[in-house]
């Protein structure tokens, strides 16, 4: 009898250790079902299978084999206990109507084991198998448990996947649209500039000839407003450039003192006009930078436009350059009326002049933004710093351009040695 009973458990032991291998196999719902069920049905001698899903307060069939009838619906199931153990029952059973009417066969026995985070499992014998026990049900349930986390997890990756299907075709709509946008923006920028350029040489033209000052005074206004409309155009054009990845870049190694030495005439005319002083840091030691020298050159400029422009009057500008061993940093700090930290996040959206529409400052909203598309294109960055009442600190890194780089003593570079706008305004 002991030989028996060892046999038996051996039998037992090696049943569930074959199953056990059986589970997490595949992460596909489906195969996870059948790769498990499957070898339980031909282990375990059963005829009739089916995985149900708990959906509120119903069990919905979602695996079955064989398989259910086509017509058998939600509420077929509304009888089926829901224990936290495993159960057997048979025809005179509340639950057995559900299990038989699936099938429509009237024989054997069914047993239910819970299936927690999904629903059940429902198991047939035939008529002639033997009888399900407590006993072999419940050393089944550590499987079932296991089963049902295969389940779940098969769940979690569906989900993932259709998530990420879903993500994907967002941002391809998000990217085509972008790209529509751009090359709408170029387009009609290209044909904007052409007869702009066309109103600007004619005005020059007319301007040359011999006129009254009234007529000369409305030609200058003209062509004033003009230039900023083709500057306006130029940018626009840019960030559609950047934004559809078509802008070029001329990388090649550049003096710092250069750079910086080219853009500053660029703003002493309009910094004289509000009262501003523009003083400069140079560093002990001028490095050669790796940039686009017109475009690098564009993002010093606007800096330095956007601190005199936003200044107060009689406030101050200054020009800070630093280097490390692996890059160099232009910082324009002003003494403006500064940024509420709360704005900050906003200042490089395009178009977004965060509230100063109606603040009689001219401007657009595009140059930050187009500005740090441009530092990063370059391989560098813009960042910035500000507090309301106080001013704002911009800083515009480029890398070192390490093989050609060419130090040279602060003393040999000539006006960018300066420190105000007076000695560099006779430099220029």
């Amino acid at each position: 009898m002991a030989e028996h009973s060892d046999s038996d458990l051996i039998e037992t032991l090696s049943v569930l250790y074959e199953l056990s291998l059986t589970i997490g196999r595949s992460l596909d719902f489906e195969e996870a079902c059948a790769g498990f069920v499957i070898p339980l049905m031909s282990r375990k001698n059963l005829s009739h299978a089916v995985v149900w899903r708990r959906q509120a307060d119903e069990l919905v069939p979602v695996w079955a084999l064989p398989s259910l009838r086509a017509d058998f619906g939600m509420t077929d199931v509304a009888n089926v206990a829901v224990t936290s153990h495993p159960c057997a029952f048979g025809p005179d059973d509340a639950a057995w109507s559900a299990i038989h009417h699936a099938y429509e066969i009237e024989d054997g026995e069914a047993a239910l084991f819970p299936l927690p985070g999904i629903g059940v499992l429902t198991v047939r014998r035939g008529l002639n198998s033997r009888a399900f026990d407590y006993a072999s049900l419940a050393q089944l349930q550590p499987l079932m448990e296991q089963f049902a986390i295969s389940l779940q997890a098969a769940d979690a990756y569906r989900r993932s996947q259709q998530e990420r299907v879903e993500l994907r075709k967002a941002t391809e709509a998000a990217d085509a649209a972008n790209l529509a946008k751009s090359q709408f923006l170029s387009r009609v920028s290209h044909e904007l500039r052409t007869p702009l350029n066309a109103v600007l040489g004619f005005t020059e033209l007319a301007a040359m000839t011999e006129i009254g000052s009234e007529t000369a005074d409305w030609l200058d206004r003209v062509l004033v407003a003009g230039r900023h409309l083709l500057t306006l155009i130029d940018d626009v054009l840019d960030v559609s450039r950047v934004e559809a990845g078509e802008l070029s870049l001329n990388v090649e190694p550049l003096s710092l003192c250069d750079l910086v030495h080219d853009a500053l005439p660029m703003i002493l005319g309009r910094a004289d006009e509000l009262d501003i002083e523009v003083h400069v840091e140079p560093p002990p030691l001028t490095p050669s930078v790796c940039v686009d020298p017109v475009r690098a050159r564009q993002v010093i400029v606007n800096l330095l436009s956007n601190a005199v422009k936003f200044n107060r009057p009689g406030g101050a500008v200054i020009l800070r350059c630093q280097a490390t061993d692996v890059d160099a940093a232009v910082s324009v700090i002003d003494t403006g009326l500064g940024i509420a930290e709360g704005d900050l996040d906003r200042l490089f959206v395009p178009f977004d002049r965060l509230g100063q529409e109606a603040g009689g400052v001219d401007g657009t909203g595009i140059g930050l933004s187009l500005s740090q598309a441009l530092a990063n294109a370059m391989g560098g960055s813009l960042t910035a710093d500000s507090a309301l009442g106080v001013g704002s600190t911009f800083v515009f890194r480029m890398p070192l351009a390490f093989e050609d780089a060419e130090v040279r003593p602060i003393g040999t570079v000539g006006a960018i040695a300066a420190t105000t706008d007076h000695e560099l305004r006779e430099a220029a």
